[in-house]
């Protein structure tokens, strides 16, 4: 997954990345090109989601990228994000909210109160015209629509929100976001796209067509894993290259290889796993190659090679070599000493960024 909502990828290091992942054997780029930071792609309609001062991606882009990587046997499957981490859209087009805005684009990393108003009949419009986009710009069976981290404040005091509450039968807001996703997951699956959401809140309720990502350590495994729902784990702790090496180190990335390949063995529903770069600090070639290699590397390697031809220090002998097939240049990518910190210093990071993602969770009303 290559986040170019927080921080814009030019199309040229963009190509690189699929490059380096079909020499490595990676099959799905996960394009995530909406959030509150950014919006990066047109649609009909609604002409100022994008502006050439931000940075965005023409339909002719889209077009060379999504072929560029089919040429090399990669599917291109497109997230937005919706109904939450919508800040980009809405300043925008503020009507699409719950109070009318002013809203101005954040930076940095934050789960943000305003939402898409799921109340107004111009919502629904929007959500169904995005993805009619993604479904005219993507040949993949797959789209994401994210449907993570949605605080239901402004739901809960929307005149527009309540009465659609009240036509419904619903007696919460959580309710009423299960029925947007499924509506706009119904609506995708007419035009013959499967939906993957997130999974801080798919529950029964939601359609069992419906594919659940799941990044959250934290959750309960009855949260994680919805018998009736298909999975692509995505563990945070392990997949999340963005993140520290102290947090994220190169051993516990290879490792995580064998555990997706126990889980598959053991749950047919799960359907593989994914290795993620968000993009809220790293705004620029140099800090997104750091983060990546060797990182990448070690987990498309663990995914695919059988567990009795794994040798993390097979691996690490050859990284020098492989390193030079997908860097420009090696002063991008951190030198060994940086890929394994010490134990204790990997149990404070550890430590600390439980604290940051049980916050943020119960920011977000989800319960762990």
């Amino acid at each position: 997954m290559l986040d170019v909502a927080r921080s814009f990828c030019p199309l040229e290091e963009l190509l690189g990345i699929i490059d380096a992942m079909a020499l490595y054997k990676l099959n799905v780029l996960h394009w995530h090109i909406s959030d509150d930071q950014g919006w990066r792609f047109p649609v009909d309609g609604y002409p100022d989601l994008v502006s050439e001062d931000r940075g965005y991606y023409s339909r002719d882009d889209i077009n060379y990228v999504v072929s560029y990587a089919e040429k090399r046997n990669i599917m291109v499957v497109p997230e937005v994000d919706m109904p939450g981490h919508m800040i980009a859209a809405l300043s925008a087009y503020p009507k699409l909210s719950c109070t009318g805005g002013p809203f101005v684009i954040p930076t940095g990393e934050g789960i943000f109160q305003d939402i898409l108003c799921v109340g107004k009949a111009d919502t629904i419009a929007f959500a169904r015209k995005v993805v009619d986009t993604l479904c005219s710009l993507f040949p993949s069976p797959y789209i994401h629509l994210g449907g993570d981290e949605i605080p239901l404040d402004r739901w809960a005091t929307c005149p527009d929100c309540q009465h659609r509450m009240q036509e419904l039968g619903y007696k919460d807001e959580k309710a009423l976001l299960g029925w947007f996703s499924n509506e706009i997951a119904a609506y995708a699956r007419e035009k013959g796209k499967s939906t993957i959401l997130w999974s801080d809140y798919v529950d029964a309720s939601y359609d069992p067509s419906i594919i659940t990502q799941v990044w959250n350590p934290l959750l309960g495994k009855h949260k994680r894993f919805h018998s009736n729902h298909q999975v692509i784990k995505s563990d945070y702790f392990h997949s999340y290259l963005d993140m520290s090496y102290a947090l994220v180190p190169l051993s516990r990335v290879y490792r995580y290889g064998k555990s997706v390949q126990k889980d598959r063995k053991q749950n047919t529903k799960v359907l593989g796993a994914e290795l993620l770069l968000w993009t809220e600090y790293l705004n620029t070639r140099e800090k997104r190659e750091s983060h990546l290699y060797p990182r990448l590397l070690a987990g498309a390697e663990s995914f695919w090679t059988k567990d009795s031809k794994l040798s993390y220090t097979r691996f690490k002998r050859i990284l020098t070599h492989d390193i030079q097939l997908v860097s420009d240049n090696q002063n991008n990518v951190n030198k060994p000493s940086i890929w394994d910190p010490l134990l204790l210093e990997q149990i404070k990071a550890r430590r600390a960024r439980k604290k940051r993602v049980t916050a943020n969770s119960k920011e977000a009303g989800i319960s762990l």
